[in-house]
C-alpha cells in the first residue's frame, strides 16, 4: 500500500517507477527467502535437498509475483521523448531588432495530437549578462506562438542556467522569479496554446530569441523540447495570480467560490 501510495503522489513519473519497482521486488524477494527458511528448518529433508528445493522453490514465487506486479504499474509507464537543437550566438541590438531563429524537426513516432500526448516541458541555457533585454518566444508547428520570457531578470539579472517551462511549473511563473531562473517555471505565455493543432504537434518547431536593448551580447546553449502525456491544467495558479492582482479580494473570493461549486 505504501509503494502504490507513493506512485500515486508521483503522478506515475516513469523513473520514479522503475527504480521503485526494482526496490520493492528486492525487498519482496527477501521476505520470500526468510519465509522458506523457517519453513525448511523445521522439515526434515537432507541439507542438500533443503537448499535445491528451497532455491527452485523461492525463485519460482518470486518470479510470478515480480510479474504480477510489473502488469499492474504497467499502465503508469508513460512515454517521453526529446528532442534537442542547436544553440548559436544571439545578435545584439542594433536601432534594430535582429531575431535569432532555432529550429527543433520533431519526428514522433507516437500521436501527437495536443490533447493526450503533447508538449510537456521546454528547457534551455542562455548566457547573456543583463537577461531583461531578451524576449524569448516558441512557435509550434501549426504557428501558434507564446513568450516563454519577455524581459525578465531586472537589471543585475543575467542568464537561463538550467531554465525549463511547462504549463504547471513548480516555482510558478517566470516573471515572478529571479535570475538565474534554475528549475521549471510557468511561462509568460499560455503553456497550453502550444498543444493545439488541427493534426499533429509534428514538424518545425522554432526558438525565437529577441534582444531588445543595445550593449551586451548572449548565446544560446543547449535547448530541448521533451513530449509525452499531458497533465492537467492546474487553474489554482490563474486565482492566485488574480488575488495578487486584484485590489477587491473579496468579489475575487466570492467568484472562486461560484466556480468552485
Amino acid at each position: 500500500m505504501v509503494l502504490i501510495r507513493f506512485l500515486q503522489l508521483s503522478r506515475c513519473n516513469g523513473y520514479l517507477i522503475i527504480t521503485y519497482y526494482f526496490q520493492y521486488a528486492k525487498i519482496q524477494f527477501c521476505i520470500i527467502l526468510l519465509k522458506y527458511i523457517k519453513l525448511f528448518e523445521r522439515s526434515k529433508i537432507p541439507k542438500l535437498l533443503k537448499l535445491d528445493f528451497f532455491l527452485a522453490k523461492a525463485s519460482n514465487v518470486f518470479i510470478w509475483k515480480f510479474i504480477f506486479v510489473g502488469l499492474f504499474f504497467t499502465p503508469c509507464l508513460v512515454f517521453s521523448q526529446t528532442f534537442s537543437g542547436r544553440g548559436g550566438a544571439l545578435q545584439d541590438f542594433d536601432q534594430e531588432i535582429h531575431p535569432d531563429t532555432f529550429t527543433i524537426f520533431v519526428n514522433s513516432p507516437n500521436r501527437l495530437d495536443g490533447k493526450q500526448e503533447g508538449l510537456r516541458k521546454v528547457c534551455m541555457d542562455v548566457s547573456h549578462a543583463r537577461s531583461s533585454d531578451l524576449k524569448i518566444s516558441l512557435i509550434n508547428p501549426n504557428g501558434n506562438t507564446i513568450w516563454l520570457t519577455n524581459r525578465n531578470g531586472a537589471e543585475s539579472g543575467r542568464d537561463y542556467t538550467q531554465t525549463c517551462f511547462s504549463q504547471n511549473g513548480f516555482f510558478g511563473y517566470i516573471h515572478q522569479n529571479e535570475n538565474p531562473f534554475n528549475g521549471e517555471f510557468i511561462p509568460d505565455g499560455r503553456f497550453e496554446n502550444l498543444n493545439e493543432t488541427n493534426s499533429s504537434l509534428n514538424g518545425r518547431w522554432l526558438l525565437i530569441i529577441e534582444d531588445l536593448r543595445p550593449g551586451v551580447k548572449g548565446f544560446l546553449g543547449a535547448w530541448d523540447l521533451q513530449f509525452g502525456k499531458l497533465d492537467k491544467v492546474n487553474t489554482k495558479r490563474d486565482v492566485v495570480w488574480k488575488i495578487q492582482n486584484i485590489a477587491d479580494v473579496k468579489t475575487v473570493r466570492k467568484t472562486v467560490t461560484c466556480c468552485l461549486i
